[in-house]
């Protein structure tokens, strides 16, 4: 059975480093609101960065996904020097992949800009083609990280990776401390392509240096492992691609609204990824390569524990993060970004959608960890069926929602779309493996969802409180979060524990 000392020792490194960088990228968020505010400058930056790192991000994650099964069962079969040879094989396939991809990115810059920002007219236009095609050799450096973070994952090896994020964090800090006045924005793009191609290195390290790897030049299209990989690669970067999709729609949707729109949009969004990234990502990483190798050669039972433990942690993780971003919404926000060139007015518009990005963390989460799971029972069709469902019902609801409440609109139709995609997702994988008991999960449920409440009462006291007290303070400000998120995660678990949800 997955008991907590496996995730533990699993998820250790990811998450020690990986707390890291999630400071440091948001204090690169800190940095960014500061020397540029939430203006039309930053929405054309942050609409070009989404569009050059749209592709690559959805064929790297997808080559990750199926890289950690295929090299398991390379091991299994063929040892040391198979993977061997499947790596020189795989570097040099998608070497020649990724240079055409770059020349077609650049040559078909004006159609993906027009994708990702229909509302730009004129010089915003312009300025987001002319940073587009500074950032896409970014795509190369994507594939080496995810050709040798796959490799290192499959042998359940996290450090580099997660070392990794930490320096992409820091390129851009540095970056935007000495050089931002003087390079501007297509300079930052630049650092975007330094960062990553700075993790691909620190991947690649303990590849040939702890392992003992030297890539030879060779290349065999029709090799049946690289035929194999781009079959079950395929639907995976649809699915992975439809799931991107939907931030790339609430930037479209949002590039038409008001002014800065785009960047508070991504402002909230960024603060819902540290909790979805530093907690539960970091959970599903270290636990796909296990469930892989569990439904490969432990059985269906070992599997089915392996699902309900995960299912659990997710929902133990995400539901105390829901209460905090909506109730804590405005000191999170003024800790992280109100100062310099955003204001006050721009700290109440981002709260407003950080709470309501917040009520579909845990969709975000379990539609993460079903997909996992489905693509370690070798199923692509299943997580695509999912990720068109939540990609449909999001532009639906977008378009409704606006009317009604603007912005916020855009927020809460990723949220409630994700949501109902990722429990459509979860009926479906039970009908397969028969692994949830629904009076058990029914009675589970309620208990998380009172604690949730209590822990959201317990906070709401605190923060009607003190807020008017320390004002603006930031200092006051993270000391009011931090104790309110102490009180509220003591009487949330207490809950849980007296529940035995």
């Amino acid at each position: 059975m997955m008991n907590f000392s496996t995730i533990k020792k699993q998820t250790q490194d990811i998450f020690s480093f990986g707390l890291w960088a999630r400071i440091l990228n948001f204090f690169k968020g800190i940095l960014l609101a500061y020397f540029i505010g939430a203006n039309f400058r930053t929405d054309t930056y942050l609409v070009a960065f989404s569009a050059s790192v749209f592709l690559v991000g959805i064929l790297a994650e997808g080559l990750i996904v199926s890289l950690v099964p295929l090299y398991q069962q390379i091991d299994r079969r063929d040892g040391v020097k198979g993977r061997f040879l499947f790596t020189h094989n795989l570097i040099s396939y998608w070497t020649l992949i990724g240079f055409i991809l770059v020349f077609l990115s650049y040559m078909f810059a004006p159609v993906i800009v027009r994708l990702f920002g229909p509302g730009f007219t004129g010089e915003e236009y312009n300025m987001v083609l002319r940073l587009y095609r500074w950032g896409v050799p970014v795509i190369l450096a994507h594939i080496y990280r995810a050709i040798f973070g796959g490799y290192l994952q499959s042998q359940h090896k996290f450090r580099a990776g997660a070392k990794g994020g930490v320096a992409n964090s820091i390129i851009f800090i540095l970056y935007l401390i000495l050089f931002s006045e003087r390079f501007g924005l297509e300079g930052l793009m630049v650092a975007g392509i330094i960062a990553v191609s700075t993790q691909a290195y620190m991947l690649a390290q303990p590849v040939f240096n702890l392992q003992g790897y030297r890539y030879e030049p060779m290349l065999i299209p029709d090799d049946r492992l690289i035929v194999r990989l781009n079959t079950f690669l395929l639907p995976i970067m649809i699915g992975v691609g439809i799931n991107s999709l939907n931030g790339a729609v609430d930037n479209a949707i949002g590039s038409a609204l008001v002014e800065g729109t785009v960047t508070e949009l991504n402002y909230a969004d960024g603060i819902i990824e540290l909790f979805v990234g530093l907690f539960i990502m970091t959970l599903i990483t270290a636990i796909f390569p296990i469930i892989s190798e569990k439904e490969k050669y432990e059985g269906e039972d070992s599997l089915k524990d392996a699902l309900r433990y995960s299912l659990r942690l997710v929902t133990l993780i995400s539901v105390p993060a829901i209460v905090l971003v909506i109730v804590m919404g405005e000191p999170i926000v003024r800790v992280f970004y109100e100062r310099g060139q955003f204001g006050i007015d721009a700290t109440l518009a981002t709260a407003e959608l950080l709470g309501y990005y917040g009520v579909g963390i845990f969709g975000m989460g379990l539609i993460v960890l079903i997909n996992r799971m489905y693509y370690a029972l070798e199923n692509t069709i299943t997580p695509l069926i999912v990720s068109a469902i939540a990609l449909v019902l999001n532009i639906v609801l977008d378009l409704i929602l606006i009317q009604y409440i603007g912005a916020g609109g855009i927020a809460l139709g990723t949220s409630i779309g994700v949501t109902i995609a990722s429990i459509y997702g979860l009926y479906k994988l039970n009908e397969k493996l028969q692994f949830i008991d629904w009076k058990d999960i029914s009675l589970r449920t309620l208990g998380f969802l009172f604690a949730g409440f209590v822990m959201g009462a317990v906070m709401v006291v605190l923060r009607d409180h003190y807020m008017e007290i320390i004002g603006n303070n930031i200092l006051y400000n993270i000391f009011l979060i931090i104790g309110s998120l102490v009180a509220g995660l003591f009487s949330f678990y207490s809950v849980v524990f007296i529940t035995r949800a």
